[in-house]
């Protein structure tokens, strides 16, 4: 990787500046399995880089070889009816030699890593829209085998799971599927985070925030669930949720929750779980708008100032309490 190299060159003098603001973690993913040899040996070997900002707190991670994993274009959106997905053996085998599997989903290797561990949950279901709950418990059941699976291969790992739900939400498939990581670091930005919430001295954070989104009529909480609401969203409908992932009636809850809002209109969604402190069963969920938009809904002001929010999370909690009640 050229941006390695440049690195790896600099002078004594400037790496040592660098060295003040930068920690750089570099490793090299390598597969010998018959997937790749056959189909995307060009992917075989990747380089990843990851970079930390330790004054910005921020995070990145770099591997080019992620362009070569195919993009869907504007044309095929419409006509799309099968995928690799669709297909078991269309896809590589896991890091365990094998792959988890059971009636409605299985894992797979990510062709382009963007972490230490870089797995697929890929629900047996094409259609997202057609996602019914026992879909949804079956990913989870092997998102949780795959978090304890990967512990094994290395301890104290950060794992959490991502869920971009179609093209607008960042997918490169629409075929719906988890994206399962484990990092030997946690990024910088949710390090940051975990400290100034451990600032916060009247209670637990969250338990004020949902205190406060209780009072405000955002929160949608119940025995075996949190969710609410966020006053300071990333983008429209933004929630933070926290359950167990072995609790069938809280997993249960909350997919109430994301079909009501699906049947509400959210076409496209961002969500990530995480598995390990300090942000154990703890998660975030944004819409990403509708899929016949032609605009990004991210913009220069979301990037590198702050995210404008056109929805009232009132109207949209109004009506999602009514949509509910609807059974």
């Amino acid at each position: 990787m050229k941006l390695k190299e440049k690195i790896d060159n600099l002078s004594k003098e400037i790496k040592e500046i660098f060295d003040e603001i930068y920690k750089i973690e570099f490793f090299v993913f390598e597969s010998k399995d018959e997937f790749f040899i056959k189909k995307k040996k060009d992917l075989s070997i990747q380089e990843i880089l990851i970079i930390h900002d330790i004054f910005r707190e921020r995070t990145a991670i770099f591997n080019p070889h992620r362009r070569k994993r195919g993009e869907p274009s504007r044309v095929s959106l419409e006509k799309e009816n099968k995928d690799p997905f669709c297909n078991i053996e269309e896809t590589p085998l896991d890091y365990f030699g094998s792959r988890l599997e059971n009636e409605k989903a299985f894992s797979a290797l990510n062709i382009a890593q963007a972490g230490n561990f870089h797995s697929l949950i890929i629900f047996k279901q094409h259609n997202p829209f057609n996602l019914e709950f026992d879909d949804f418990r079956s990913a989870i059941d092997l998102s949780f085998q795959w978090f304890k699976n990967v512990s094994l291969r290395k301890e104290k790992l950060f794992r959490f799971f991502i869920w971009n739900f179609h093209y607008r939400a960042g997918a490169s498939i629409s075929h719906p599927h988890f994206q399962i990581f484990a990092f030997e670091n946690m990024p910088l930005s949710l390090k940051s985070l975990s400290q100034k919430i451990g600032r916060y001295q009247r209670m637990n954070y969250w338990e004020s925030l949902k205190m406060l989104a209780s009072e405000i009529g955002i929160d949608f909480s119940s025995n075996n669930l949190k969710f609410f609401f966020d006053l300071t969203p990333t983008k429209d409908a933004g929630a933070i949720f926290s359950f167990d992932l072995e609790n069938e009636d809280g997993l249960r809850d909350f997919w109430k929750i994301l079909k009501s809002l699906l049947s509400l209109g959210i076409e496209s969604f961002n969500l990530v779980y995480f598995y390990d402190e300090p942000f154990k069963n703890f998660g975030f969920f944004v819409d990403r708008g509708s899929l016949a938009k032609l605009n990004s809904d991210i913009g220069s002001m979301e990037l590198f100032v702050a995210p404008i929010i056109t929805l009232d999370p009132v109207d949209l909690s109004e009506a999602l309490r009514q949509k509910l009640s609807e059974g």
